[in-house]
């Protein structure tokens, strides 16, 4: 990743992004995981594992890996032990709401759920289908951009309206988004524009509605650009319903930090034709607040670069968001 700062539409120089794109996860390699989970792995595989590769890509500490099999197989897989139980629940949710998900969308799915113990700890392990290719480049290509977009707007689409489940999905807001503003002010971020984030991001809370099933974590990190060409989209763990907009909204702000034109990006979707700005803003600002005060003053040593991928995110929303203001 480029050291130099870049620039956006408005002509503000955005800050760089410093952490090792592709690399912010500590995550135990296959050797490291318990010889019994290894094993039972392997037997319901139905050959031997020959060689593994770590994907180091997002900010959890699950095992995540690819494994080549003595068959010629490759399969990608999950594991987290109930030393982590968020993780497991966030996993169990994945494996559930991927059976969800129409045929349409290019989700890698499940093949197999695995509910392991070691003798001492539980595990649960997800077998996935394997899709070779590699996340987009960083910073944003033009091309890998428009190929991304392209593929988020027809997943949009494809998920309007959302798939029916029971208990329904749950709508797209932050949780306690008073109490997030009040963090804001607590924290004097922002002074001069607090105020304005907050009464923008309530009018969000109030208007903001849809019938589109949203990832609502879309980001580079959870996108493959498969060898075939094929866009992917991963880590479905906290999808929910809202407007049909809020994916594209959310993979475009790297590429805004990246030097590309949200604006324009938003406008060429098609999206966001009959949408309130105002609404659109609020949801920025939503993101802005939040993203100030995740994980404040912590280093996590299983995810050591989160709090720069939240200051750096904060940073890119506040510049596009004054922009788009004229703050």
């Amino acid at each position: 990743m480029t050291t130099e700062a870049v620039h956006c539409h408005a002509g503000q120089v955005l800050p760089p992004l410093t952490i090792p794109v592709g690399a912010t996860a500590q995550r135990p390699e296959w050797g490291e995981l318990p010889t019994a989970i290894r094993a039972a792995i392997v037997k319901v595989l139905g050959s031997a594992v020959v060689q593994a590769k770590s994907q180091r890509s997002g900010f959890t500490p699950g095992f995540a890996s690819r494994l080549w099999l003595a068959d010629g197989q490759t399969i990608f897989v999950k594991a987290a032990s109930s030393q982590t139980k968020w993780l497991v629940e966030a996993y169990a949710l994945e494996a559930t709401n991927l059976e969800l998900l129409p045929p349409a969308v290019r989700a890698p799915r499940i093949r197999r759920r695995l509910d392991l113990t070691d003798g001492e700890t539980d595990w649960l392990v997800l077998i996935f289908e394997d899709v070779p290719g590699h996340p987009p480049t960083r910073p944003w290509k033009r091309e890998e951009a428009d190929r991304v977009l392209a593929a988020v707007r027809a997943q949009s689409i494809a998920l309007t309206p959302a798939p029916s489940r029971r208990p329904p999905w749950r709508p797209f807001i932050f949780p306690d988004p008073p109490g997030l503003f009040e963090q804001v002010n607590a924290q004097g971020f922002l002074p001069d524009i607090a105020s304005r984030l907050q009464e923008l991001g309530m009018l969000a809370v109030e208007g903001v509605r849809g019938d589109t099933l949203i990832h609502s974590d879309l980001r580079d990190d959870n996108v493959i650009l498969a060898d075939t060409g094929v866009i992917w989209v991963c880590d479905w763990n906290w999808p929910s319903h809202g407007p049909i907009w809020v994916d594209t909204l959310t993979v475009t702000i790297s590429m805004v930090g990246d030097g590309l034109d949200g604006d324009r990006i938003l406008n060429e979707s098609g999206l966001v034709a009959r949408t309130d700005a105002n609404l659109i803003d609020g949801v920025l600002a939503l993101l802005l607040s939040y993203c100030l005060t995740a994980d404040i003053g912590s280093l996590k040593d299983d995810s050591p670069f989160l709090r720069t991928h939240h200051v750096w995110y904060a940073e890119v929303i506040e510049r596009w968001l004054r922009h788009r203001r004229g703050w």
